[in-house]
């Protein structure tokens, strides 16, 4: 699938996912989520499906234990995806400036032809300790289903990491 470049005012959202549990790691997956969505998941990657549970996380998916990436469920405010995007990436730059401090910067934006609406926001996190870590944060939505996957890496592990990122946004697919 193609990507389209997109230029609106910077918003910044991401998380660096962390493995947790126990996953089905090696081949090729799919991660079926229950709420009605399902996404491919690269060879080689840890999928730990979080669903039995009824929290805000449906999944990890790690490769080693410095690449990572959540997939999160919400339902779509009755704003719309606009006024959601908006709010969740706001609210990110706050929780990662007050948690890790440093200074996170966006460093593009692509919307992914998958879903109804979908937006990708990559960025560039300094740490307070020096590290430098890129993230990036997908949205996609169908109805009043909203799928946010959060990934990150540390800034030379990107080659590898973003690819894969984009792949399992571009996957998902909603019956």
């Amino acid at each position: 699938m193609t990507c389209r470049p997109l230029r609106i005012a910077p918003l910044i959202i991401a998380v660096l996912a962390s493995a947790c549990g126990r996953g089905k790691e090696g081949s090729a997956a799919t991660f079926d989520d229950p709420a009605g969505y399902s996404l491919e998941v690269p060879e080689g990657w840890t999928l730990s499906d979080r669903t039995a549970g009824d929290g805000l996380i449906r999944a990890d998916i790690t490769r080693g234990d410095s690449i990572g990436i959540q997939v999160r469920l919400r339902l779509l405010i009755p704003s719309g995806f606009d006024s959601a995007v908006s709010r969740l990436l706001r609210d990110y730059v706050q929780d990662m400036s007050g948690h890790w401090g440093g200074h996170v910067a966006e460093t593009g934006r692509i919307i992914p032809e998958v879903g109804e609406r979908a937006l990708t926001v990559r960025l560039r996190a300094t740490r307070d300790d020096g590290s430098i870590w890129y993230l990036q944060e997908s949205f996609v939505s169908s109805g009043d289903m909203l799928v946010v996957l959060q990934g990150g890496c540390a800034w030379t592990e990107r080659g590898l990491a973003r690819p894969a990122f984009d792949a399992m946004v571009e996957s998902i697919s909603f019956p």
